[in-house]
C-alpha cells in the first residue's frame, strides 16, 4: 500500500514529521525504559538499495564484496546491542500483478537503453537515474544475511511489509527500518526509521514520526489507512480515483447515491459455495488450457507463469505443461520427510535428472573456448577474495556480451537455487551462493583479457597453484 509521493511531502512539507536521529542513542533508551533487547524489523527488499549503492550494478553483481558490507553492516548493530530481524517479499499478490506488469515493462524499456549506451560508447551509462539490480537480488541477498549474516531471516507469504509490522506489533519491537510509504500508515513500531540515510558507521538516520504527520495534516493516526486509501496506493490505483479526486477539490460536498444493480464477481459465489471454477480457454484458439489427458480419470497439469521476455505483453500467464518424474523416482514427501542414506542417494539423483540441459548434439557450441576460460579465471583468482583490488580494479572498456552472459549465469544459479529446495537441499543452500565463485566485475576484467588473446598463465596471474586448480576445473566443464 505504498502511498506515490508521501514520503516527498512529508520530507518537504513536514519537518516535525521527518528529523535525525541516533538509531544507538534511541536504542539504549528503549533498553532502560523496558528492561527488553532493542529489536529492529528490517523491510530487507526495501533496502536493496542501500545496501548495493557503492557496488558496480553494470556487470552481473559483485557478490564477494557485497556479503563483506552486509556483514559490516549486521555488525553495526550488533555492537550497538540491537537484534535485526529481516523479512523478504515473497511472490507477488494478484491483486498487484498490474502494477508487477507495469513495472516489468518499464525495466525491460531501461534494460534495452542500457545496452544501448554500452554497445555505443562501450562504458557505463553515466546517469544515475538508470539502475538496475543484479540478477535475484532479493532472493540471495536474504540467504547471505541467513547464514553468511546468521540473523534471523523469514520470507513472507507475499509481499512483506504487512508481515513485517504484525511482526513488530506482535514482539514488541523497538523500530522498523525500511524505506517505504506504507511505514507511515501502518499502526506498528514507535520508530520507522530511513533505510535510505543511513548513516552506518554512526547509526544516524531520518525518523519518520507518523503522528507528527497526522497531527500536521489534521487528522487522527487511525484515519492514516483511510488517507492511503483515498490518495490511491499499490492496490487502489491513483489513476482510477482522477474523476473522484477532481471532484472533491471542487466540491468537498459529499453525497452518497445508491446504485440499482450491485454486481458480486462470480468468485465470491465459487467460493462461498464450493462452485469449481471456470475453465481458463486459450484466447487464440479457444481451447481449454486444461484439457484432460488420455487417462480420462486425470487432468493435464499446467503451471501458469508470468515471465518477461522480448515477445511477451503479460496479458496473461503462459501455461507450461508438468513433465512426469522418471519411472522408479521417489516423491516429493519422500524426499523432504525421509531422512534415510537411500533417500540421500535420491535427492542429487531427482536434481541432476532436472538439472541435465536437453540439447541437439548438433547445434553449435553457446560459448566460445577463450569465453569459457574467462568464467573459469575469475573463479580461481587469487584477487577474489581481495575485496580492497576488487574495489580498485578499474576497467577501461565495458561490452555488451559479457554483461549478457553474466546475466544469464546468474540466471541459472538462481534456478539452480529453486530446484535445490524442491529436493530438499541434496547439497547444502551456503555452498552454492554464487559469493563461492562469481563475481561479475571481475569476470568481465578477465573476459576482456581473454579477448585480447592473454594466455592462461596470465588468466591466472601467473601462479602454478592457481593454474592447476584452473585445468582442474575447466576438465569437470
Amino acid at each position: 500500500m505504498g502511498v506515490k509521493g508521501l514520503q516527498y511531502f512529508v520530507e518537504a512539507k513536514c519537518p516535525e514529521a521527518c528529523y535525525k536521529v541516533n538509531i544507538q542513542k534511541l536504542a539504549a533508551e528503549y533498553r532502560n525504559e523496558t528492561g527488553r533487547e532493542p529489536v529492529v524489523v528490517v523491510d530487507g527488499m526495501s533496502c536493496l538499495k542501500r545496501w548495493y549503492t557503492d557496488l558496480e550494478w553494470i556487470y552481473g553483481g559483485q557478490w564477494r564484496e557485497y556479503v563483506s558490507l552486509l556483514k559490516r553492516f549486521v555488525s553495526s548493530f550488533r555492537k550497538a546491542g540491537i537484534k535485526l530481524v529481516f523479512f523478504f517479499d515473497g511472490p507477488t499478490p494478484e491483486v498487484k500483478r498490474p502494477l508487477w506488469v507495469q513495472r516489468r515493462v518499464q525495466g525491460g524499456r531501461d534494460i534495452e537503453d542500457i545496452f544501448r549506451a554500452v554497445k555505443k560508447m562501450h562504458a557505463k551509462p553515466t546517469d544515475p537515474k538508470i539502475f538496475q539490480f543484479p540478477v535475484s537480488m532479493g532472493m540471495i541477498t536474504r540467504f547471505i544475511i541467513k547464514y553468511e549474516c546468521q540473523c534471523e531471516t523469514y520470507t513472507s507469504v507475499n509481499e512483506c511489509d504487512i508481515e513485517v509490522a504484525e511482526y513488530a506489533v506482535r514482539h514488541e519491537c523497538f523500530g522498523i527500518l525500511a524505506q517505504d510509504s506504507d511505514y507511515m500508515i501502518f499502526d506498528s513500531a514507535p520508530y520507522y526509521l530511513s533505510s535510505q540515510f543511513l548513516n552506518i558507521e554512526s547509526l544516524e538516520t531520518t525518523n519518520y514520526d507518523r503522528e507528527a504527520f497526522a497531527w500536521h495534516l489534521g487528522l487522527n493516526v487511525d484515519q492514516l489507512p483511510l488517507l492511503a486509501s483515498l490518495i490511491g496506493n499499490d492496490v487502489v490505483n491513483s489513476q482510477d480515483l482522477v474523476l473522484f479526486h477532481r471532484r472533491i477539490c471542487k466540491d468537498a460536498k459529499f453525497v452518497g447515491k445508491p446504485r440499482a444493480e450491485h454486481i458480486v464477481p462470480k468468485r465470491i459465489y465459487g467460493v462461498l459455495f464450493s462452485v469449481p471454477p471456470e475453465p481458463v480457454v486459450d484466447k487464440k484458439n479457444g481451447k481449454n488450457k486444461e484439457m484432460h489427458s488420455a487417462d480420462p480419470n486425470r487432468k493435464r497439469i499446467r503451471v501458469a507463469e508470468w515471465c518477461v521476455y522480448k515477445t511477451c505483453v503479460l496479458d496473461e500467464a503462459d501455461y507450461v505443461d508438468v513433465l512426469p518424474p522418471p519411472e522408479k523416482s521417489k516423491s516429493m514427501e519422500v524426499l523432504w520427510l525421509d531422512e534415510s542414506e537411500e533417500v540421500g542417494q535420491w535427492r542429487w539423483k531427482t536434481f541432476c535428472i532436472c538439472l541435465t540441459p536437453k540439447h541437439d548434439g548438433k547445434s553449435k557450441p553457446v560459448l566460445h573456448d577463450w569465453e569459457v576460460n574467462a568464467f573459469v579465471a575469475q573463479a580461481v583468482s587469487p584477487i577474489a577474495n581481495n575485496f580492497q583490488t576488487l574495489h580498485v580494479l578499474k576497467l577501461e572498456r565495458v561490452d555488451a556480451r559479457p554483461i549478457h552472459m553474466a546475466t544469464i549465469f546468474m540466471r541459472g544459479v538462481s534456478n539452480v537455487l529453486f530446484l535445490l529446495g524442491v529436493c530438499n537441499y541434496p547439497v547444502p543452500l551456503q555452498e552454492v551462493l554464487p559469493h563461492g565463485y562469481f563475481d561479475g566485475k571481475l569476470f568481465h576484467h578477465y573476459y576482456m583479457k581473454s579477448k585480447l588473446g592473454a594466455k592462461i598463465s596470465t588468466l591466472c596471474e601467473n601462479k602454478e597453484e592457481v593454474m592447476e586448480l584452473f585445468y582442474k576445473l575447466k576438465n569437470a566443464i
